[in-house]
């Protein structure tokens, strides 16, 4: 996920700057009324001077497509159902919507942004039926063995089998 390295000045916060300037207060005495870096303060004051508004500047690169609801159903979409691929998740969107549609990157971008990372599940071999019976018998015979039985046994995940293998002592 991309994020931007500064966050921008709310328009509410460069209204107060230039009402302080205005009013005779100083750079830094601003910046530290509001606990913005003197700089900051400087350049939003230099911005008004030239352009006379409060506005923000229009910014360069593409608008979003979504807007901050369909962020929210594309989130929450996912959230409830997490078998969903991003393709769903934007068929579901496209069908809500009819004046723009909407790419399967431009969805897992949005869940990326929101904090959701696709993964794929992990695959498990399914016992047979001669495994399972395997099993139950191994587990009967030693249904009644004692504890001290028991510390004498090497269990492995390294193994393929789940059946512990028993370790006899000599002499």
């Amino acid at each position: 996920c991309i994020t931007a390295r500064q966050k921008q000045l709310s328009k509410e916060k460069r209204v107060i700057i230039i009402t302080l300037r205005n009013e005779g207060h100083s750079i830094q005495k601003i910046g530290k009324t509001l606990k913005l870096p003197p700089s900051s303060v400087a350049k939003t004051i230099k911005r008004y001077k030239e352009t006379g508004s409060h506005e923000d500047r229009p910014r360069k690169g593409r608008p979003r497509v979504t807007s901050a609801a369909e962020d929210k159903f594309i989130r929450v979409t996912s959230l409830r159902n997490h078998r969903l691929t991003a393709a769903q998740i934007r068929d579901q969107v496209n069908a809500t919507q009819s004046s723009r549609l909407i790419s399967v990157t431009t969805v897992k971008r949005r869940l990326c942004e929101s904090g959701l990372h696709g993964r794929i599940a992990a695959r498990k071999p399914l016992l047979r039926t001669g495994n399972k019976q395997k099993r139950l018998a191994w587990a009967k015979e030693h249904k009644e063995w004692t504890l001290d039985q028991w510390k004498y046994v090497l269990w492995s995940d390294e193994s393929k089998s789940l059946i512990p293998t028993t370790v006899s002592l000599c002499g």
